[in-house]
């Protein structure tokens, strides 16, 4: 067969008509990712920074559809190959915050502890700051800051102060208090100023930390009239592992776990562990923050039938805007100026990732020699350098999936509680198809389905048996409520 111009020229055009079907283009309206992009490519979107006490809501627009999590201000969008798309539109939906929401500081009259001896407790201010939505809030938050921290620490961070607004936005309440050795210094002798979170130091008797969130709590109740409000926390790295033995010594319905990976002893034994969110740094290096033993501690949990949900904090690109991320004023001008440095001296590679593992002291040094900046904007931009790197620190990439996960229990019957006493209950077949039914010494009253990251799939009465013909198959725990107490069994559903 004889090829002809005519012919050649049909070829090229029915072959560009084909790539092009592969490809669509994206356009992001205040907010950064706008290109054209092939089928199944990964996509980074990021909204605009806002200007504080300005809330990010929500990603709207035909490639919302497409978003890994459309409620978070960064997410990654993918189209999958055939979908047919030519044109996509983002854009972002911003609020502001009401101006009845209150941040108000205060000394707070607490106690100190020398040397982690109880005997030696004293009366003494210690510096707090309360957060507060304009109406009566639906939950209250204690926020725990990480070795080295403070209650103020948490205000000169940008993602943290994110995390507080979206708090406030969503009605909830935040208090911050620093931990005894913040205020008195380091009490053990290991160098570090941290929270006291260490084995056998599990009551309001032997830990002062506790004793003093306690104190702060009943005071809180009386002052703000919150005696039906749900507590829950938050902590960042020492103050994660606080947050853990918080929650569960002092009853809390749910905790934010992020950057830490925990005390596996606890996680084990503890009787009132609570449900957790865990947020994990992909390239954490900190030696208290094994991504491998905090995914054990996690698994944990679902053995024991107490919901735990897991988030990784993946790495992200560096754009020019990025740095407008700050509360130390650092415009747009200057984080161009910041991102067109560090492009030139060859950090970033063709996509916008960094391509240290992990940026050093003396690298920052080369990087602020190059380019003026204030001693706190230099923080502010260290903090992005971890965010954008999944490293050890504080982030604010799923603000919205902590408070979805705290909805869900803000009422008393959806806290995990722990028998009185060991229930004689099961649960068979399992490898169950169809109908799941559960005997024992015990009447049992209603049930509810937890799937393998805990999360509720359905709850009813219950009858004679369980139809579970719909679940996909996998494992399962199923959480069910006696006359006599209530207890978590494990089945599989093939």
């Amino acid at each position: 067969m004889k090829i002809t111009p005519r012919f050649l020229s049909f070829f090229v055009f029915v072959l560009a008509l084909q790539l092009h079907a592969q490809t669509y283009d994206l356009m992001v309206d205040n907010g950064v990712g706008s290109g054209r992009y092939e089928m199944g490519e990964k996509v980074h979107i990021f909204a605009n920074t806002p200007k504080l006490k300005t809330v990010f809501i929500r990603w709207e627009g035909e490639g919302s559809q497409y978003l890994a999590c459309p409620e978070e201000w960064y997410t990654t969008l993918e189209v999958p190959k055939g979908s047919g798309v030519t044109t996509l539109e983002l854009r972002p939906v911003f609020d502001q915050l009401s101006p009845k929401v209150k941040v108000k500081f205060d000394s707070v009259l607490l106690w100190g502890e020398r040397n982690e001896d109880p005997s030696t407790r004293f009366r003494m201010k210690k510096p707090a700051y309360v957060v507060f939505p304009g109406t009566k809030p639906k939950g209250c938050v204690f926020i725990f800051h990480g070795t080295g921290g403070s209650a103020h620490s948490f205000f000169q961070k940008y993602d943290m102060i994110t995390l507080l607004q979206d708090l406030a936005y969503h009605n909830y309440a935040a208090f911050v208090l620093s931990s005894n050795e913040t205020d008195l210094g380091d009490q053990n002798g290991n160098d570090d100023i941290q929270w006291l979170s260490r084995k056998n130091r599990y009551t309001t008797d032997n830990n002062i930390d506790l004793f003093n969130i306690n104190e702060w709590k009943k005071m809180l109740i009386s002052q703000y009239h919150l005696e039906d409000v749900p507590f829950f926390s938050f902590g960042v790295s020492n103050g994660a592992n606080f947050g853990d033995l918080c929650s569960a010594s002092l009853d809390f319905n749910a905790t934010a776990h992020m950057v830490a990976h925990g005390s596996y002893q606890l996680f084990l034994n503890h009787p009132n562990m609570k449900p957790h969110i865990w947020l994990q740094a992909r390239n954490d290096n900190h030696p208290q923050a094994d991504p491998s033993i905090a995914l054990a501690n996690h698994k944990v949990l679902i053995k024991r039938g107490i919901p735990s949900e897991w988030h990784w904090l993946d790495k992200s690109p560096i754009y020019p805007t990025r740095f407008t991320r700050s509360i130390n004023g650092i415009d747009e001008k200057l984080s161009r100026k910041i991102f067109n440095t560090i492009k030139s001296i060859g950090w970033l590679d063709k996509e916008g990732f960094l391509t240290y593992d992990a940026i050093s002291r003396d690298s920052f040094k080369v990087l602020f020699s190059k380019i003026h900046l204030k001693g706190k904007q230099q923080k502010d931009v260290q903090e992005q350098f971890k965010v954008a790197n999944a490293e050890h620190g504080a982030e604010g990439n799923f603000n919205k999936k902590i408070i979805a996960f705290f909805d869900r229990f803000l009422s008393p019957s959806t806290a995990v509680k722990t028998p009185k006493r060991s229930l004689n209950i099961h649960v068979f077949p399992s490898p169950c198809t169809r109908y799941l039914k559960v005997y024992g010494e015990a009447n049992v009253e209603t049930y509810q389905i937890f799937d393998a990251k805990g999360n509720a799939v359905t709850k009813d009465a219950y009858h004679e048996s369980i139809d579970v013909t719909e679940l996909p198959s996998g494992y399962y725990f199923i959480q069910i409520k006696t006359d006599e107490g209530t207890t978590t069994k494990r089945f599989i559903k093939s």
